[in-house]
């Protein structure tokens, strides 16, 4: 399979593996309307932290090359259209880059060339922490896609501390999410 594909419909997509906040497909749909659930997907060879810097000072999801580790999320089908939108939600450029040859195995072990932001080695602190709005959303993804009980438990673990700035538009935006989907 590749980047770009069609899908039963037709139309040419491109499939993006989200492991972070983007797998609560109702975070994701405010930035790509067109996300499409795909599969689940595991990322062999590499961790999942919350160590990427983020403008506001937390900590957000990224993955990073380790060997023996896996990390498991979710393969949506993306409008090629929504692409620049997402980069921008995403801080391309500015912190995380894309990278558009990314490959994860599929429940049946076939790889899926899909597209994933992973953080710029500079960007990266193992000390930082990520808002608890952020770490619920990342829960909440995993969660409601039934990923393996591990990495659930890796998220839940997490040390998540509150936002001092409550009028953040961010944190608003997700709290509005989670209560959407009763996870307040």
């Amino acid at each position: 399979m590749d980047l770009f594909s069609l899908n039963t419909g037709g139309q040419v997509v491109v499939l993006y593996f989200a492991y972070g906040s983007n797998m609560l497909a109702e975070r994701l749909r405010e930035r790509c309307p067109s996300a499409t659930f795909k599969t689940l997907a595991c990322a062999d060879g590499w961790a999942f932290s919350f160590s990427k810097r983020s403008t506001d000072g937390s900590g957000k999801a990224t993955l990073s090359a380790s060997d023996g580790e896996k990390t498991y999320g979710v393969v949506y089908e993306i409008d090629p259209r929504e692409l620049a939108k997402l980069d921008r939600a995403e801080g391309r450029g500015n912190g995380y880059e894309r990278d558009d040859n990314f490959i994860v195995h599929d429940q049946n072990h076939t790889k899926i060339k899909v597209f994933t932001y992973l953080a710029e080695p500079t960007s990266c602190d193992q000390n930082l922490i990520p808002y608890d709005w952020y770490w619920r959303l990342c829960l909440a993804g995993a969660e409601r896609n039934s990923l393996p009980p591990l990495q659930i438990e890796r998220i839940r673990q997490n040390r998540h501390i509150k936002d001092p700035e409550l009028d953040r538009e961010s944190r608003t935006k997700a709290l509005k999410i989670l209560e959407e989907i009763d996870d307040v």
